[in-house]
């Protein structure tokens, strides 16, 4: 980065550069989102940016992530976000670890929920061989959440009783 930039309302929190390092996008922790050019250090409408592709998935509100935040304004808020291909983890301030599909988008997407840290998780990543990694801010855990094959199970079929009556 070249320039500097000085938009936000509040310290800012989490920032994604884009895959080809012409942008940088960052929210606050007000949850203001803005982006810039690098080069620049000029504001870039969010709405320009549509189709850039993002090397790296931390910032934890926009467009593509609006299913991962409660209906609830006082419900519990997202705090950190990692990607991996097709697939998004996020993690809340009360310890929770979701992982859905990517982008966000669906309030009927299937969810994978588990209650992973006592307290507010300060950092997710996927690593290398695909494991999610969450560190907690009070319990001071770094978990490692390694990936399953799903599993096909195949139930018996049903008889009712009433039909052999």
């Amino acid at each position: 980065m070249f320039a500097v930039f000085d938009k936000h309302d509040a310290p800012v929190l989490q920032l994604d550069f884009s895959a080809d390092s012409k942008y940088v996008r960052a929210v606050s922790t007000s949850l203001q989102l803005l982006a810039c050019s690098c080069l620049s250090g000029e504001e870039v409408p969010l709405n320009t940016l549509n189709d850039v592709a993002w090397a790296t998935e931390t910032v934890c509100v926009g467009y593509e992530k609006i299913c991962l935040w409660p209906d609830e304004p006082d419900g519990d808020p997202v705090v950190a976000t990692a990607r991996r291909a097709d697939t998004m983890a996020s993690a809340t301030l009360n310890g929770a670890l979701k992982v859905q599909a990517y982008p966000c988008i669906d309030p009927d997407a299937a969810v994978v929920s588990v209650h992973a840290h006592g307290g507010p998780v300060a950092c997710l990543n996927y690593a290398s061989d695909a494991a999610l990694l969450s560190s907690g801010s009070l319990d001071s855990l770094v978990l490692k959440w390694a990936p399953t094959p799903a599993v096909k199970v195949e139930l018996p079929p049903v008889v009712d009783d009433a039909e052999d009556a």
